[in-house]
């Protein structure tokens, strides 16, 4: 007997939906599929979407975890990448994140032009560094590919 056991709001940039949107969802999920007792539903989330007033009304619409796409700890690397928030709004992200949801995490991207091993390293360390102090248990890494064109 198979049960509803994660649901999850990602690619894109999910936060950007109304969060009775994502409640409508979560219900209508509920109704048509037994669910687990600790059903885990995830939100990713842009730090350039979210304010206070956004992370409650999430976690009141019965996201359990924030998933933040925070990519680079340095803001050059930011905007390179295209993101319109700074090092700082994603540290403040995902330490909101960490008090208000059941489960947070953060995502960072690898691999970058010009980044080096030594680089790399120092960033995985302060990310690893940040997830346990604010109580984390979940760190994506994706590796970057330049596609030609």
């Amino acid at each position: 007997d198979r049960k509803l056991t994660s649901i999850f709001f990602g690619g894109g940039t999910p936060s950007l939906m109304q969060p009775n949107t994502t409640e409508a969802i979560i219900h209508a999920a509920r109704r048509h599929w037994e669910a687990v007792n600790d059903l885990e539903i995830t939100v990713e989330a842009n730090p350039s979407t979210l304010d206070i007033e956004k992370f409650m009304a999430i976690h009141d619409a019965g996201v359990t975890r924030l998933s933040v796409g925070v990519q680079a700890l340095n803001d050059t690397d930011l905007r390179f990448l295209g993101r319109h928030h700074t090092v700082d709004d994603a540290r403040m992200a995902w330490r909101t994140a960490a008090k208000l949801f059941k489960r947070a995490s953060f995502d960072l991207i690898y691999a970058r032009p010009g980044q080096s091993p030594k680089a790399w390293r120092a960033e995985l360390s302060e990310a690893l560094r940040e997830t346990t102090n604010e109580g984390m248990d979940h760190l994506s890494l994706y590796q970057l590919t330049m596609e030609p064109g």
